[in-house]
């Protein structure tokens, strides 16, 4: 049972690396299940897809491609250094008296969650966990730590197997100190480091009306979009930025006081721009977001709920 689950957190925690070909964010997993039923019920299919079959799989195309009547479930799940996803969908669910049965993406969660920012797997005499690869966005990086040590503890923690170490590790609270003990060429080092976090999104899809379009002039082409969801949030927030301009922008977060809390230069790629928000470290209530671009403003309000 012991060699069973360690195979099976082994899987979670560390598979094959793939590249997007339209992002650099490296997948670690990324898999749907895909369930359709006629409206009659005379017909049933089932699709399995992942690897590159799931990264290239368009969702929406698909859903706006069914039969209205038909009865659909989707489940899947992505895994990177950065993000955790968990998507999920029932046609049964969908609201019936919608005005418009186009299909959007619906975002029903974010949260962050604790995350150590190394990908490992098992040693054969649960010695440890080999580290395979350490993520530029992990603490680890300014560490001691390298490729193939054995993580062996963490604080108190003693790690025999990838599932002490995800257990571990969701034991701490994001940002806490913690001390790391590994060995290398049979010599135990110890190094301090700081636990980061990853976000976790549940994502569904939902019906909606398609953006109006306007008749415009080329001159009038200036007009810029920013959404923000989900509002209101528990503390994170994604930030998607949509321009008819790639000239850089100034994004500037302030609280409910007008005390600015963040100031930065974004710089949108082939018309747009997409990020989080993070204001878990804040208290409850109301956030203004600005977005400058050239003399074009936009100005939008997150609600942040305990």
């Amino acid at each position: 049972m012991k060699t069973r689950l360690t195979l099976l957190c082994a899987l979670f925690i560390s598979t094959n690396f793939l590249f997007a070909q339209d992002q650099e964010e490296i997948i670690q997993q990324l898999f749907y299940t895909i369930h359709v039923e006629s409206a009659d019920k005379s017909k049933k299919t089932k699709m399995k897809l992942k690897d590159q079959d799931a990264i290239h799989f368009d969702v929406l195309s698909f859903l706006n491609e069914q039969d209205a009547k038909a009865k659909i479930r989707i489940t899947g799940r992505k895994k990177s250094n950065q993000e955790y996803i968990l998507y999920s969908f029932n046609s049964e669910d969908l609201d019936q008296d919608a005005e418009c049965t186009g299909f959007c993406q619906k975002i029903e969660s974010i949260e962050r969650t604790p995350f150590l920012g190394v990908s490992v797997l098992p040693m054969d005499d649960f010695s440890g966990v080999r580290v395979t690869k350490i993520f530029e966005i992990s603490h680890l990086v300014n560490s001691n730590l390298q490729e193939n040590d054995v993580i062996t503890a963490i604080g108190d923690y003693e790690i025999t197997d990838p599932c002490d170490l995800v257990n571990a590790i969701a034991e701490y609270p994001i940002n806490h100190s913690v001390d790391l003990h590994f060995t290398r060429n049979e010599i135990t080092y110890e190094t301090n480091t700081t636990i980061g976090y990853r976000i976790k999104k549940k994502i569904s899809w939902e019906y909606c009306c398609p953006p109006e379009v306007a008749l415009t002039t080329p001159s009038s082409l200036k007009e810029m979009k920013l959404a923000v969801y989900p509002n209101p949030t528990f503390g994170v927030a994604e930030l998607e930025f949509h321009t008819s301009s790639n000239v850089v922008a100034e994004l500037i977060i302030s609280d409910f006081n007008g005390q600015l809390i963040k100031k930065e230069m974004i710089y949108p790629a082939n018309n747009y721009w997409k990020d989080y928000l993070d204001l878990s470290d804040y208290p409850s209530g109301i956030y203004t977001i600005q977005l400058k671009q050239a003399e074009e403003l936009i100005t939008k309000r997150v609600v942040v709920v305990e």
